[in-house]
């Protein structure tokens, strides 16, 4: 929920909602997925303070590789 993690790597966000919030606010989780599946970013960190929505962990363990833990936070790779 952080957009302050693309600032400190130096990238840009793989879609325009940033946030968690953002994303159960305003935006159509399908289209969110359909857009992370025709573009995957190379990591995806899920905070361990967020609610990511299931679809998401889904595909995020389906097709990306566990990294490990940092603060709590689950980091997956793309391979």
């Amino acid at each position: 929920d952080s957009s302050v993690i693309y600032a400190l790597s130096r990238r840009l966000p793989p879609i325009k909602y940033v946030a968690g919030y953002d994303i159960s606010d305003f935006a159509n989780k399908d289209e969110i997925l359909a857009k992370i599946k025709a573009k995957p970013p190379k990591f995806i960190v899920i905070l361990n303070d967020s609610e990511p929505f299931d679809d998401l962990i889904s595909f995020t363990k389906d097709v990306y590789a566990y990294q490990g833990l940092v603060g709590g936070s689950m980091i997956f790779r793309f391979p």
